[in-house]
């Protein structure tokens, strides 16, 4: 077995990871990938490849791993060896300008898209304004209030793919987190800022952060944990630990495994009524101030964790 799965790494020039298909855990890797990650065959067995890389996908292009602050282009293969399913990961570091140029088609994609759908939705809801206006009958009035909500989730979803497409600059300065704190919750109904339960460490009031992108991506996560929650009154814990980490953990079925390298993805969404712009949206800020976002804990019995790790 052993010398299998060394016949198989041996023919990879590159930097190359064996981990287990059904659990994504690692079993070997070669030299070059090692090199890579600073770290002995005997620290990464057993350990998942999500503990070093985050997962993104370019439109028109391979994965591309990230990992401290640095991009891998990846080409991935399911092997057998012995019987035995993996996903043999050869990664080579991706050229900065090439991959800021295939960010920058994806943004263009995305205004494109606005620019489109903007026009034919301003025109339906200025035409659904008109019908207000008219003697309906209580069917027509409840056909119109249908197309008036569909209208308002187009326009939520254009919105977000205008901050997909825009040019993000962080702006940082020191957030008083017990004032931050306030001012997020106070964008909830009372019955759901009921259910947040809010915890800061010792020694820890203040990070420097950009206020208004840590707020947008909080609120996506908190947004998420109240919606997935097992039961309407479960609680949610916002964490806000000294080791600048900021973790929401809610209660509900855990993300399934097919799934969990999806969920970042622009347009991958399990919600019903859900475009999958929300989390994109969040790595896309949290990638321009040097931030991990990730799924660190999916638990039925401890809980589903986001955590955007800060320090």
């Amino acid at each position: 077995m052993e010398k299998a799965i060394e016949s198989v790494l041996e023919g990879s020039r590159e930097a190359t990871i064996l981990s287990n298909a059904a659990t994504g855990d690692i079993v070997r890797c070669n030299s070059a990938a090692r090199e890579k990650l600073g770290r002995s065959d005997t620290q990464l067995r057993g350990t998942r490849v999500d503990d070093y890389f985050q997962n993104q996908r370019v439109i028109g292009h391979n994965t591309i791993w990230q990992c401290d602050h640095q991009h891998f282009e990846v080409e991935e293969e399911e092997v057998v060896v012995s019987g035995r399913p993996y996903i043999k990961s050869s990664f080579k570091p991706i050229d900065r300008d090439h991959y800021l140029a295939l960010l920058e088609m994806q943004k263009r994609m995305n205004k494109l898209m606005v620019h489109r759908l903007s026009s034919p939705v301003n025109g339906i809801a200025g035409y659904l304004e008109l019908l207000q206006g008219l003697d309906l009958s209580d069917r027509q009035r409840r056909y119109a209030a249908e197309m008036e909500k569909g209208v308002d989730d187009l326009k939520k979803v254009l919105d977000q793919l205008e901050g997909l497409a825009k040019d993000v600059k962080a702006h940082y300065s020191m957030i008083d987190l017990e004032d931050f704190t306030v001012e997020l919750l106070s964008a909830y109904p009372r019955r759901e800022r009921k259910r947040i339960e809010v915890t800061l460490d010792e020694n820890i009031d203040q990070f420097r952060s950009d206020r208004a992108l840590l707020g947008t991506m909080v609120r996506e996560l908190l947004d998420n944990a109240l919606e997935f929650s097992t039961s309407p009154g479960d609680t949610v814990d916002l964490q806000f630990s000294s080791d600048y980490r900021i973790s929401i953990t809610n209660s509900g079925i855990p993300i399934a495994g097919s799934e969990i390298d999806q969920i970042f993805y622009p347009f991958y969404s399990t919600k019903a009524r859900g475009v999958g712009l929300g989390l994109p949206q969040c790595m896309l800020y949290a990638r321009e101030m040097g931030y991990d976002l990730v799924l660190s804990r999916n638990s039925a019995i401890r809980g589903i964790t986001f955590e955007l790790r800060m320090g």
